[in-house]
């Protein structure tokens, strides 16, 4: 679906995919099971965990859209 609907290459869709998985790993470890807890604040606590552990502001950066897209894609379900 990504790829058709906002052109994207396999390689960026790969990517996006393993974001969203380190992100919601991320929450389960956390001990958040349902996505409807999960707060702005918590995600900006996900993304200092990410510099934390060593990230690069570039990695950091593309986690961004690709978290944005998965909730968008959430709340409209």
């Amino acid at each position: 679906v990504l790829r058709l609907e906002k052109n994207l290459s396999g390689n960026t869709i790969d990517s996006y995919r393993s974001d969203i998985e380190k992100f919601l790993a991320y929450a389960k470890a956390k001990g958040l099971s349902d996505l409807n807890d999960i707060t702005t604040s918590f995600i900006s606590r996900f993304f200092d965990f990410l510099r934390e552990e060593g990230a690069q502001r570039s990695t950091a950066a593309r986690r961004m859209p690709a978290l944005r897209g998965f909730f968008d894609y959430l709340f409209a379900q």
